[in-house]
């Protein structure tokens, strides 16, 4: 071993660009060194896996006390050996069709590998690969041979050691935005996914990514650096050194560079880098705080020098540094780097209002909260239930919002919304607060599906659709416009099923109801069916595609399906094919459509042509008409009528469609177009002149019924109000009045 009294005075090596030799010219250069272990290997000609770590680990023990080569150069190189090597093992037991991957975490995914450091992985893919799985650790570890093979940790997976060996995608974005703790942001900075399926490789990328970086940060995110920091930090006696975890060692220096990178990396991605030393360079480049850098590098250079005397020829070597185990002017020299690191650290808490320009964290949380708290009066809003919901996000249990203090301060548009938020929608802030995803895309309302295939394409319309809801909540409320919600949630559902059916050429969609007229609801399920053009194309391809697209539209999100439907929408109920021709439902509109069948086609339109199926010839005959107000019995005096009773109560809304189609079938005539009722009810004026009167109110009855509808469903209380019950006696009224003498006294019996 080289004595640290000859370390160089000015340290010039610490930094150099020389590259690591090989193991040859190395022990050449100490011809004094020698290891029986590595004697017996060199004399073979065929080595297994274990003793070629062994011989790059020699090489990189005396790469360290060399004191010719830089501790980032050190590193760099023993962890791309460690990564080769383990690539040859994974060869052996896994082919790229394998739908799994291996994340390196830690040092190991940085390329900054100490010799003795454990190496933290963690499987990402498919359920079913657990044989593959152990068979590659058990040979990677190699625990029963001399030398052994490399220690290996997996507690960094979602969930820890109690969990499965591999983890899901999905499993992993669920964890990260719902159960995670602080310490997982800056863990999966320096996660690396570099052997295994590229599939998997780009899904967990791009989780880890929109979990780690965030555009919204503030100096409130510095707490949990200083969280994490007590968290590990050792009390060490006078007289000790810990190289990693003593105040101002490695660890403090990673989790200081760290929490610059998630503090920039959110707005320019050049800095979501996994390496320490490039990051520390990257800063002093673009002028972050180089003052502070530039002492915190020279710091760190020559703690990983340290660290690697530590534990050169010594796998087993802990990190303390006790002084008689160097002499004076070293161990000196590292006390000085300590401390370089920690007035660093200390230098930034206290400044942390300068260097971000944000307020100090508990100023800001009172700013933040008056600014709240005026928003909510200006709206004419008592503050009980928005404060309610403004503690979802930010409490002393939830700080994972505090990033968006400063965004939300000073972005008036921003404000506004998040204020908007707190006072109009309870169910809003129940789901953004879990989400904090979510909540990036309600401030932002910008999505880029675009380049997105796959999950990872319906994932974001799934959150697109859930962003567009709560954004249409906020708006009704405010202004309780029905076309409005009506258009904003048509159009949300109308982008998500065009990028899914486009895809596949020829194949179209025939909406039904008030996804045909633009009046969907809160709760509405979708009524579709899916059609095609005749054309050359095999129907086997037709019905290929259209699975596909089901399979899609019914994608499992935790919200439920993303595209919620009816699946017994089709002419023919659950006997119609999965796709059908348009000419054929035309046809059997025209010519075999049972009354119900003609009563829901009455509101019908395509998604991608301007076409309208005329099928109405002539007026619907006696027979007709009973079997139909005998469905409308059944429907209304149903046993259980749920918390969806202004829906189906005696003069509720399927009361009003149901009469209203009923006249136009009366009458042997269709809308012109798709029209909402209350169109359907002006035009029905023209033929039904003894009813002007009757109509127009039921028009407005229908109206503010469904205006007490949203509000119930977005307010979560279904209780029906003393005006509400005045809207259902006048309209249920007024119905059977029509009824009764258009119909030859039919009316709304029990069935």
């Amino acid at each position: 071993m080289v004595p640290f009294s000859k370390i160089k005075k000015e340290e010039d090596f610490l930094f150099s660009n020389q590259e690591i030799p090989s193991l040859e010219e190395l022990l050449e250069n100490n011809s004094s060194f020698s290891d029986s272990i590595l004697n017996q290997i060199l004399k073979k000609k065929d080595i297994n896996f274990s003793e070629q770590k062994y011989k790059s680990w020699i090489r990189h023990s005396l790469a360290f006390q060399s004191n010719k080569y830089s501790p980032r150069k050190i590193t760099e190189s023993w962890s791309i050996d460690v990564e080769q090597l383990l690539e040859k093992v994974w060869k052996k037991h896994f082919v790229p069709e394998d739908k799994i991957a291996l994340s390196f975490m830690g040092k190991f995914g940085s390329k900054e590998l100490n010799l003795s450091s454990d190496i933290d992985l963690i499987f990402f893919g498919q359920n079913g690969y657990g044989k593959k799985v152990r068979s590659f650790i058990e040979e990677v570890s190699a625990s029963d041979q001399i030398p052994s093979g490399f220690k290996m940790d997996f507690d960094l997976r979602p969930g820890g050691k109690d969990a499965p060996l591999v983890c899901t995608p999905k499993s992993l974005g669920n964890h990260l935005w719902n159960t995670s703790d602080p310490w997982e942001r800056y863990s999966y900075t320096r996660s690396r996914i570099a052997l295994g399926n590229k599939d998997i490789k780009k899904e967990i990328d791009e989780i880890v990514e929109s979990f780690c970086y965030r555009k919204y940060l503030s100096s409130d995110f510095f707490h949990s650096f200083l969280t994490l920091r007590e968290s590990y930090r050792l009390n060490l006696n006078d007289d000790e050194l810990h190289v990693k975890l003593g105040e101002g060692g490695i660890r403090d220096v990673e989790l200081f560079v760290q929490t610059f990178q998630i503090l920039y990396g959110g707005k320019d991605k050049s800095f979501r880098n996994k390496s320490t030393f490039e990051l520390i360079d990257k800063f002093i480049e673009n002028n972050v705080h180089p003052e502070i850098f530039c002492e915190v590098n020279k710091a760190f250079h020559f703690l990983r020098q340290s660290e690697g005397y530590l534990h050169a020829f010594n796998p087993n070597g802990d990190f303390y540094w006790a002084e008689e185990k160097a002499e004076k002017n070293f161990t000196s020299r590292l006390k000085e780097s300590f401390y370089t690191v920690k007035v660093a650290i200390d230098d930034y808490t206290e400044s942390s209002e300068n260097l971000f320009g944000t307020p100090k964290k508990k100023s800001s949380r009172d700013n933040f909260l008056n600014e709240v708290k005026k928003g909510i009066l200006e709206r004419g809003e008592s503050l009980d239930q928005p404060l309610e919901n403004f503690s979802l996000f930010f409490s002393e249990r939830n700080r994972r919002f505090t990033p968006y203090l400063n965004a939300i301060l000073t972005q008036k548009s921003v404000k506004d919304a998040f204020i908007d938020l707190l006072c109009y929608s309870k169910f809003g802030c129940q789901i953004l607060s879990r989400r904090p995803n979510l909540l990036d895309h309600f401030l932002l309302r910008k999505y880029e599906v675009n380049d997105l295939k796959g999950e990872d394409k319906l994932n974001l319309l799934a959150d697109m659709k859930m962003v567009e809801k709560i954004v249409a909540t906020i708006d009704f409320i405010k202004n309780k416009n029905l076309e409005n919600l009506g258009d904003r949630l048509t159009s949300s559902y109308e982008l998500i099923i065009k990028s899914i059916v486009q895809e596949y050429s020829n194949i179209d969609l025939v909406f039904l109801g008030k996804m045909a007229t633009k009046e969907i609801g809160i709760r509405s399920d979708l009524d579709f069916i899916l059609v095609y053009d005749d054309s050359n194309v095999e129907k086997s391809l037709h019905l290929k595609n259209a699975r596909r697209i089901f399979r899609d539209l019914s994608y499992s999100t935790i919200f439920g399906p993303l595209v919620p439907f009816d699946k017994n929408a089709g002419p023919m109920g659950t006997a119609t094919p999965v796709v059908m021709s348009y000419d054929v439902l035309k046809s059997y509109l025209v010519e075999k459509a049972e009354p119900w069948q003609k009563l829901m086609y009455l509101r019908h339109r395509r998604l991608f042509k301007d076409d309208h199926i005329t099928f109405l010839e002539k007026p619907i005959d006696e027979s007709e008409l009973d079997s139909l107000f005998k469905i409308l019995g059944q429907r209304l005096f149903s046993t259980d009528l749920g918390i969806d009773r202004i829906k189906l109560e005696f003069g509720g809304l399927f009361h009003t469609e149901f009469i209203i189609g009923c006249l136009w079938l009366n009458i042997g005539r269709q809308p012109s177009g798709p029209k909402p009722i209350k169109e359907m009810c002006e035009d029905l004026q023209k033929y039904y002149k003894d009813h002007i009167d009757d109509l127009e109110h039921i028009k407005h009855n229908y109206e503010d019924l469904r205006r007490l509808r949203e509000v119930s469903i977005i307010r979560d209380d279904y209780t029906i109000s003393d005006q509400g019950f005045e809207y259902l006696n006048d309209n249920g009224a007024r119905l059977e009045s029509i009824s009764s003498k258009v119909f030859d006294g039919r009316t709304v019996k029990r069935i």
